[in-house]
């Protein structure tokens, strides 16, 4: 009954494998254009705010971000079009103070930034602001991405690195701890650990691309080189180097000096992988860091053992059934402490149940947990079905193999029928299938790379959203904060057109949304210290485009209304 499961099984995985593999390269291509740099820092404020309006040109402009940023280059449009490069920046952990030339004329502006989180992406954008008003044709600068082709070759480097340390130092932690000095895959292992100490050598410079928005030819300049040696990605493939080569090490070394210098190389994959990163700079970070740790090094343990096992069940014999033993013996405590570190990174990260289908992040960790699914079933069928059964085989097939050999008769053929047997047949093909799932995994979780995790998407919606209304006699700077439904505060800042002065006895700000059957919601606001009017405490109860109304009295028998729209998100 059971080779009939493994039968249906074995089918059930490959037509789901090959759907999944076309969801995936669509998901890989879809990631990789342009027009889709996302990166995982976000600007939450900006002073003056994005579309607003001053009287006077700003002595400084201020970028604030969820997290503390470096930056990499700040460009200013001016209203004629001309483009220029500001190196008067100043960083103070999350907040950018940024230095504009002196002098600026009226009319509309675009600051670009660009620059680099604390873990260690990118981060780009653009934001608009006027002096006096805003200039006819207004001034755009869109902000720099990153290149199809240098996004091609990042994904590629992650995900060779991965394998390098997953299955590379995996894999020989594997030999030196399940296999007992155990030869089987070694070679293969070798290869996966040169592959990354490859791409480890090749990260600093491909990082050094995505931060300047560079294609692959500057690879061949040292500019790209030296901006990859400032980020914390660089302390990441540092740490990644040391583990790699010593796992190469512990592939010269037996006994106890060859596990000791294994397990050294599998701490230090769990350090490289926790020193930048998304999950690693959230908060808290006294949690999320030791968090990353453990869930990298359980999972490294994991998979990294699945090659030489697949490879010491194919020669037979006692020593892959011994393997095989140590390895169901100790995995239990391990899938155990993946699982619940899993668990505490996803809550941390998508904050929101409805993420998960609700943004880019999401759906790649939607497909990285049908994998983990794919891969825990083949595994809990591993254990159910097939795992005893092929221990006793290879155990008894080494016997006979030991009593035959005095009398000469073909001592090796009875690890061939081991081999053969149907369980041990449908053991190798079902870790066959598990090596592919993993691999699969290394591949999705490497898009991260270009998706923003949803508590940073939620930390920039409640930024303030800004925009101008106006009327024949004035306008107004309206900046509702947090821009999302709920309470939020509500600051006008009204001027007359052009030079003029204007005159507010009172102001009084009138919030609808027709299409939802809001009626309007008025407020009377009151100035503050700054000259701006403020309406605090005013409750938003659905998200979309609202109407603004803002009526300013300026005698007893004249009053104006500029109006206009603005965006709330949920």
């Amino acid at each position: 009954m059971w080779l009939g499961l493994v039968s249906l099984s074995h089918n059930l995985l490959q037509g789901f494998w090959q759907g999944f593999w076309k969801g995936l390269w669509a998901l890989i291509a879809l990631l990789v254009l342009p027009a889709l740099a996302f990166a995982h820092a976000q600007l939450v404020s900006s002073d003056p705010a994005d579309g607003q309006i001053v009287a006077a040109a700003p002595a400084a402009l201020t970028l604030a971000f969820n997290e503390p940023v470096s930056p990499i280059t700040i460009k200013l449009a001016r209203p004629d079009g001309a483009v220029s490069l500001i190196e008067a920046v100043k960083a103070d952990g999350p907040i950018l103070v940024v230095t504009p030339p002196a002098n600026l004329a009226k009319g509309s502006y675009a600051l670009s930034y660009r620059v680099i989180s604390e873990d260690g992406h990118p981060v780009g954008g653009t934001l608009g602001f006027s002096i006096g008003a805003p200039s006819p044709g207004g001034s755009a600068m869109t902000a720099d991405a990153t290149p199809r082709a240098s996004r091609l070759m990042i994904l590629t480097q992650r995900v060779a690195l991965s394998l390098g340390l997953f299955l590379g130092v995996g894999g020989m932690f594997a030999l030196r701890w399940f296999g007992r000095d155990g030869r089987e895959g070694e070679a293969a292992i070798r290869a996966l650990i040169g592959l990354g100490l490859l791409s480890a050598a090749t990260g600093i410079g491909l990082q050094g691309l995505d931060m300047l928005a560079v294609s692959p030819s500057a690879l061949l300049s040292a500019s790209p080189w030296r901006q990859g040696l400032t980020t914390s990605y660089a302390v990441t493939l540092a740490l990644a180097a040391v583990s790699l080569l010593t796992a190469l090490l512990a592939s010269f070394g037996k006994g106890r000096r060859g596990m000791a210098l294994s397990l050294l190389a599998l701490i230090l994959t769990g350090l490289a992988i926790a020193a930048s990163g998304h999950a690693s700079a959230a908060e808290p970070q006294w949690l999320m860091r030791p968090v990353v740790f453990v869930h990298v090094v359980c999972l490294t343990v994991w998979i990294g053992a699945l090659l030489p096992l697949l490879l010491a069940l194919t020669r037979g014999g006692e020593a892959g059934g011994e393997m095989l033993a140590r390895f169901s013996r100790h995995i239990l405590p391990v899938v155990g402490l993946l699982v619940i570190s899993g668990v505490v990174l996803a809550i941390v990260q998508v904050h929101k149940v409805e993420a998960l289908w609700t943004t880019d992040y999401g759906f790649v960790l939607m497909v990285k947990l049908g994998l983990v699914v794919m891969l825990f079933a083949a595994a809990a069928l591993n254990r159910a079905f097939l795992t005893e059964p092929a221990m006793q085989r290879l155990r008894g097939a080494q016997g006979a193999q030991d009593t035959l050999r005095p009398a000469g008769h073909f001592p090796h053929k009875a690890g061939s029928r081991a081999r053969r047997d149907p369980t041990s047949r449908a053991l190798r093909v079902s870790i066959l299938i598990e090596i592919l799932i993993a691999v699969a995994i290394l591949a999705t979780v490497a898009n991260w790379r270009f998706t923003p995790p949803p508590r940073a998407l939620q930390l920039a919606a409640r930024q303030a959203v800004a925009g101008d209304v106006m009327s024949d006699k004035a306008m107004a700077q309206v900046s509702i904060f947090p821009g999302t439904t709920g309470p939020v505060t509500v600051t006008v800042s009204p001027m007359a057109h052009g030079a003029a002065d204007l005159t507010v006895k009172e102001l009084t700000v009138i919030l609808s949304q027709p299409s939802a059957g809001i009626e309007p919601i008025r407020r009377r606001a009151q100035m503050n210290d700054e000259g701006d009017y403020v309406v605090e405490g005013l409750r938003l109860p659905v998200p979309g485009r609202w109407h603004i109304r803002v009526e300013i009295l300026i005698s007893d028998f004249e009053m104006t209304a500029p109006e206009g729209d603005v965006t709330i998100g949920p």
